[in-house]
């Protein structure tokens, strides 16, 4: 069983990125093989293997000199195929590999989403571009023709629904752009993100800033969205919660109901209407330390 360990040299703007490939024979590893590609990856999402072949997106140069590459290397990590020199001076903000097509979105003042065919490990070729405002640092599947992205908008968070069923001609069909100053951490941790294509449900968590007569004011909570390929985007409401805890905020669902938690307080929602279910304050540092007790509010 292959296990790929990537290890990084060097600094910007020539970055090299070592890949190791290691064996595994019951407690015995060893090096299979060695391979060595210009860039760094973003996140997981920029490397894939399908095939035999690891697929990866990657980043070089400096903020005034972008290299963005996508690189292929075989078995023995070697690279067999290469796209270099796309979108030069744009840096890569998301990246996701879907069978033989990687949807690859760069940014430096607007947001490019590149369609990459990746049938033919050896020439990889783009085989279509969207220009937009904005860039999105998420991508995630909604079916076999479209695409979820969650990124930003000037200073304000951004989800779209891209139309990806013809490659050589990608759409953004629909987009919601949060009013305000605002900030979420879906953008860079998947695990922020709940999203059901049965259900079309989207529940992100957000912080919104807005300033009224020299007064900053500060508000958070989850936003609840109805998401369809063919009616689009529909914010159905916001569940509150102390902003301060919605950086590492996380939401799920249970039968008819949905669960939204942050470190210190558990909600729970009807999905129907998002009427409140019941509530359960959490023990959290701030409890321990001044010797306080948690507030509970029994649960439906």
């Amino acid at each position: 069983m292959p296990i790929m360990i990537m290890s990084e040299a060097g600094s910007e703007p020539l970055v090299t990125t070592t890949v190791y490939k290691i064996s595994v024979d019951g407690l015995v590893m060893q090096v299979a093989a060695r391979g060595d590609f210009s860039g760094v990856l973003q996140n997981q999402y920029a490397m894939d293997e399908k095939d035999g072949y690891l697929r990866l997106a990657a980043n070089n140069g400096d903020w005034n000199n972008r290299l963005n590459a996508v690189y292929v290397l075989n078995s023995n990590l070697t690279v067999v195929g290469s796209l270099e020199n796309l979108a030069a001076n744009e840096s890569i903000q998301a990246a996701r590999f879907i069978g033989d097509t990687l949807y690859l979105v760069t940014f430096r003042q607007v947001d490019p989403l590149f369609v990459i065919d990746l049938s033919a490990p050896t020439a990889p070729k783009v085989l279509g571009e969207l220009t937009i405002p904005g860039f999105s640092t998420y991508l995630h599947p909604i079916d076999a023709d479209h695409l979820l992205g969650i990124g930003r908008e000037n200073s304000s968070v951004k989800i779209s629904i891209y139309d990806v069923s013809d490659p050589t001609n990608p759409l953004e069909t629909s987009k919601y752009v949060i009013p305000g100053y605002s900030y979420t951490a879906a953008g860079w941790d998947p695990k922020a993100i709940l999203f059901s294509a049965e259900k079309g449900l989207l529940v992100i968590p957000v912080e919104s800033w807005s300033y009224v007569e020299f007064n900053y004011t500060n508000s958070g909570g989850f936003y609840v969205f109805s998401i369809s390929t063919q009616s689009g985007i529909d914010l159905r409401g916001v569940i509150s919660h102390d902003s301060y805890y919605l950086s590492s905020g996380r939401a799920l669902y249970i039968g008819d109901y949905l669960y939204t938690m942050t470190e210190d307080t558990l909600r729970v929602n009807a999905i129907s209407d998002l009427s409140d279910a019941g509530s359960l304050e959490l023990p959290t540092w701030y409890y321990y330390y001044y010797g306080e007790g948690p507030v509970t509010k029994t649960l439906a």
